[in-house]
């Protein structure tokens, strides 16, 4: 459509040869009306016309060579041309800054590129666009600064990044816990550190029908609220043990006998030594991606201590796995 629109267009204006009529601006205007009359989503225009706007990069890029042709008219004119552009920039940031509030327009600052050639202005719109949503999001969640608010903040966002997002976007509890980091000489971690290490550990020991421990496919160790281990993470992310490598079915038949830390089940599998101690912590890991293994719940444990994840949380893999299964049988009928 936003091609057939725009040719189509192209063709008024070659014939009629009137300024006023350009294609870039009457076919932007008829592709709105038409999306307005056929209340044709938008979200699903911009994804059906992501390759055009993908296109914007090489079509900038081929600018190069005119530009090029032409540089010495370019640099005989370098005066007024920085001039222009100069005064363009400054007009169109300031026009958005100080219009916006008085129109009541929302994340202003996103629009500020809006001038700027459109690939550039495309990414640099959404980085100030994704910046404006996260302290918007600060604004509206409450300053974690005790065990309690931490479990509450948990339970309102359902799964967090401990000291980063994975780089999934997620909300994380360093970016909430308002306590203060490591000063200049000061010894140790700092507070801010030390409490949110500590409390990763607390919060599924002391609320263990509340908060659960674990780690994405990302491989980032991450706390959430049980209702949505039961009811997103589980079914989505659980692969039975024989999906698994031989390896972490040779742990997973170790850990059926009783609970081990880490330390131990190396030493009892002679893999602390590299390469063999990097293969042993990627098995580790795949169990726990995987749901096979959680962490145990126990305040009393100085280290890590494996047990399989049905054992400690049955009635999540009951619950789970019965989901699972009617999923495929929904699936295969």
């Amino acid at each position: 459509m936003t091609l057939a629109v725009f040719f189509g267009w192209r063709q008024i204006f070659l014939a009629l040869k009137h300024p006023l009529l350009h294609p870039i601006l009457w076919a932007t205007l008829v592709v709105v009306l038409l999306l307005a009359l056929s209340r044709y989503p938008v979200t699903a225009y911009r994804e059906r016309s992501a390759p055009l706007v993908w296109l914007l990069g090489p079509a900038v890029g081929a600018m190069a060579v005119p530009i090029w042709q032409r540089r010495k008219l370019i640099v005989s004119n370098w005066r007024a041309l920085l001039l222009v552009v100069l005064s363009g920039i400054v007009f169109s940031a300031f026009s958005v800054l100080l219009l916006g509030p008085f129109l009541g327009w929302r994340e202003t600052k996103s629009l500020v590129p809006k001038s700027v050639t459109a690939p550039v202005a495309l990414g640099r719109c959404a980085s100030l666009h994704r910046s404006a949503m996260m302290l918007s999001m600060k604004r509206k969640l409450a300053i974690v600064r005790t065990l309690k608010q931490a479990r509450a903040y948990i339970l309102q966002v359902g799964i967090c990044g401990i000291f980063s997002d994975a780089g999934l976007g997620m909300p994380n509890l360093w970016e909430v816990v308002d306590l203060p980091d490591r000063q200049a000489g000061e010894k140790g971690w700092g507070q801010k550190v030390v409490a949110i290490w500590r409390w990763k550990n607390e919060l599924p020991a002391i609320y263990p029908e509340e908060i659960f421990y674990g780690k994405i496919p990302a491989g980032r160790a991450v706390l959430m609220s049980m209702d949505y281990l039961r009811v997103e993470h589980y079914p989505k992310h659980h692969r039975p043990l024989r999906e698994c490598s031989v390896l972490a079915q040779k742990i997973y038949e170790r850990l059926r006998l009783d609970p081990l830390t880490t330390g131990s089940l190396r030493e009892e599998l002679n893999m602390t030594l590299r390469p063999e101690r990097n293969r042993f912590d990627r098995a580790l890991q795949e169990l726990q991606v995987t749901l096979n293994i959680a962490r145990r719940n126990s305040l009393e444990d100085e280290n890590d201590t494996w047990v399989l994840f049905s054992d400690q949380y049955l009635d999540v893999a009951r619950v789970g796995n019965c989901s699972i299964a009617a999923r495929m049988l929904a699936s295969k009928s």
